[in-house]
């Protein structure tokens, strides 16, 4: 057959036309798969923000009870340091009482705060679930920096509680758990121990010692309040971008 005759047939108008048609298939096929997985990672976010947001409120109320359980601790060391003075007269029970509350501390960290939607949903996944960077910025420092450093001041506290017991023993002291018997295997009386306790030096320094640590140690707690309050803004302004309906956050313990 002739080559224009074959060309003829062929109709180059219609080629055109139909490469044109497959291409734009092709790539209004791909615009949709596009879509649909760029929604379902939008879901995934929404999710997990909601979540992790629910997570924080918790955390606050957690963190707030902290703060408050290390107010009254320092209320129980002032009364201590008092009575060791003779600034004021405690009965035996009372400073029995204020010693052992000494070493029950009370701590906030990665050890109580809600994480596991973090950790599973965002850090295992290396974050890419979220797309904007300031929220990304703000999980991280709250989650991978501020907790993690107020787990090291709880390490600290706990060492504070070891010294006090170890100095107590090292110095001959003890104090009353509820045993009957331990009275009467000590040749001194337990008002005599107590006695020698509230006024042994190094045993007060610890107690002392103590408050100053509760002092800073609350101080940074404070700022880790404050580091709360910046991701869960963040993340309203992100619910309020995308019309996603939520529970404002309402500090109780302001």
């Amino acid at each position: 057959m002739p080559l224009a005759n074959l060309w003829g047939k062929l109709n180059p108008t219609n080629l055109i036309a139909e490469f044109i048609i497959v291409t734009l298939s092709v790539i209004v096929a791909l615009a949709g798969d596009k879509y649909l997985a760029h929604r379902a990672i939008l879901e995934h976010e929404q999710k997990a923000l909601e979540l992790i947001y629910e997570d924080l409120k918790r955390d606050h109320e957690q963190l707030q009870s902290t703060l408050i359980s290390l107010a009254k601790e320092d209320t129980v060391i002032v009364h201590l340091l008092r009575h060791a003075a003779s600034d004021t007269t405690l009965h035996d029970t009372s400073v029995n009482a204020g010693f052992k509350d000494l070493y029950h501390y009370h701590y906030f960290d990665r050890t109580v705060a809600s994480t596991v939607n973090y950790d599973a949903k965002i850090k295992l996944t290396g974050k890419q679930i979220i797309q904007s960077d300031t929220l990304s910025n703000k999980l991280a420092q709250y989650y991978d920096s501020s907790l993690n450093n107020l787990t090291m001041w709880t390490e600290n506290r706990k060492e504070f509680a070891f010294a006090l017991d170890r100095i107590i023993s090292e110095e001959r002291g003890y104090l009353d758990w509820g045993s009957p018997l331990i009275h009467g295997v000590l040749e001194k009386a337990f008002h005599e121990v107590l006695s020698e306790m509230t006024s042994n030096i190094r045993i007060m320094n610890a107690v002392s010692l103590q408050l100053n640590y509760n002092k800073a140690h609350a101080q940074t707690l404070q700022r880790n309040s404050g580091i709360q309050y910046e991701t869960m803004y963040a993340i309203e302004a992100y619910f309020v971008e995308n019309d996603i309906a939520f529970e404002p956050f309402d500090p109780k313990f302001l």
